[in-house]
């Protein structure tokens, strides 16, 4: 990746982790070059068991308790005309079994077979595996679009948007929540960000450079907040050992004594949550 997802500009290496910037935007990228196919399998049971979560299922009342916020945000800009939704990177359904309930119609895709098949057999949802840029819509339209925590996965977040776009009729909404690599937590930590990690995460978009991407694709901006999370004390301290914590025998024992139910607000002011609406 040698020319800005943004604007097409040209990027200067930072100092740290790989990362590169454009001059132009202030969209910084992962310099990598990999393929498509190995990003995909990243995204197995395995990153969901053990090398991003802990234990992704065990972790649910707490993952669906920050989708019942994320939801009760969006409620705000929904109007009777909004019936579809679309969420790209559903993983293993917890937002749109919360959601089905104020739509006609909710739809996922993943590129997790572990997940989707969770989505699929155990709550019944309308999902399917694979990748966005290659499903067949059947000209399908959608009256909102979701990316929870998903477009700085993607190594060509453009066409991921003006797909959505091409599929939503003028009004429509696009969700999107996702770090801020101009915060000023993250200007502060810098390399040590915990939301820098290649190849998992290969794009980091300032809000200027987020809504510079969306106005691209045929959106407008009516909504920037910058949201927290609960996290279980649990899966904290496990990212923090995966982190290269430098006490290991404290993190694993952390991991047997603390309950599984314990959780944490923490909202550090860096993660980004933009609702645009299709022009």
């Amino acid at each position: 990746m040698t020319a800005c997802e943004v604007c097409g500009g040209e990027g200067s290496p930072l100092d740290y982790a790989g990362l590169r910037r454009c001059a132009a935007c202030s969209h910084v990228w992962a310099d990598l070059s990999i393929e498509t196919e190995a990003i995909h399998r990243l995204y197995q049971r395995s990153y969901f068991f053990g090398d991003e979560y802990s234990n992704y299922l065990e972790d649910r009342r707490i993952i669906e308790k920050n989708f019942a916020g994320r939801l009760t945000t969006l409620r705000r800009f929904i109007t009777s005309s909004h019936r579809r939704l679309f969420e790209v990177g559903c993983a293993y359904g917890f937002f749109l079994n919360a959601a089905r309930e104020s739509f006609a119609s909710v739809q996922g895709i993943d590129v997790s077979e572990d997940a989707v098949r969770f989505a699929s057999q155990e709550l019944g949802l309308n999902v399917s595996c694979g990748d966005w840029l290659n499903a067949d819509l059947s000209g399908q339209v959608f009256d909102v679009v979701c990316l929870w925590d998903t477009i700085e996965h993607l190594a060509a977040p453009r066409r991921y948007l003006e797909k959505a776009s091409a599929c939503m009729p003028p009004g429509s909404l696009m969700a999107i929540t996702t770090g801020d690599i101009g915060s000023l937590n993250a200007r502060l930590q810098k390399g040590r960000w915990r939301l820098i990690h290649p190849p998992t995460h290969l794009h980091y978009f300032t809000r200027r450079s987020l809504t510079r991407l969306l106005e691209g694709c045929g959106f407008r901006i009516v909504h920037v907040e910058y949201c927290g999370v609960y996290r279980s004390v649990r899966g904290m301290v496990h990212n923090l050992v995966s982190l290269g914590w430098q006490w290991p025998r404290v993190g694993a024992w952390l991991m047997r004594v603390v309950p599984p139910r314990l959780d944490a607000y923490v909202n550090l002011q860096d993660i980004m949550y933009i609702v645009a609406e299709r022009r």
